[in-house]
């Protein structure tokens, strides 16, 4: 029998309810759990692998750590023109190769992250104002 993710189940299971193949309320139920990432009783995985005619295998969602909201960061202020090009692209290097930055570095970016979050909520003030 095929295998599917847990994403994939949860898409093919809203099918069947759109196209009221099964029992709604069982399916609906099937799929809050899978999206809550519990465990499905027996009798359900059974139901489940004949209506899908697939295996579900669950999935882990991972919490993104420091590095990679720092590697989002930088991204940002690349995407932005917020900084010198060249050095936010040598320091998104070096992150990605999860090597340590060397501490002028560091500080660099920390100064560039702090100065765009503060011209960022200077934007929010203003708006409000306008309103």
């Amino acid at each position: 029998m095929p295998q599917i993710s847990t994403p994939d189940a949860v898409l093919r299971i809203k099918k069947l309810i759109d196209t009221k193949q099964g029992d709604p309320g069982r399916l609906q139920y099937i799929s809050e759990r899978l999206q809550h990432g519990k465990k499905l009783f027996h009798s359900d995985e059974i139901y489940l692998n004949h209506k899908i005619s697939a295996s579900v295998i669950p999935v882990q969602i991972q919490k993104p750590t420091e590095k990679d909201e720092r590697i989002k960061s930088v991204k940002r202020l690349l995407a932005l023109n917020f900084g010198d090009p060249g050095r936010l692209r040598y320091i998104l290097q070096f992150l990605e190769r999860g090597r340590e930055l060397y501490h002028s570095d560091e500080n660099y970016l920390e100064t560039k992250i702090a100065q765009f979050q503060e011209f960022t909520e200077g934007k929010r003030i203003k708006r409000k104002v306008r309103e």
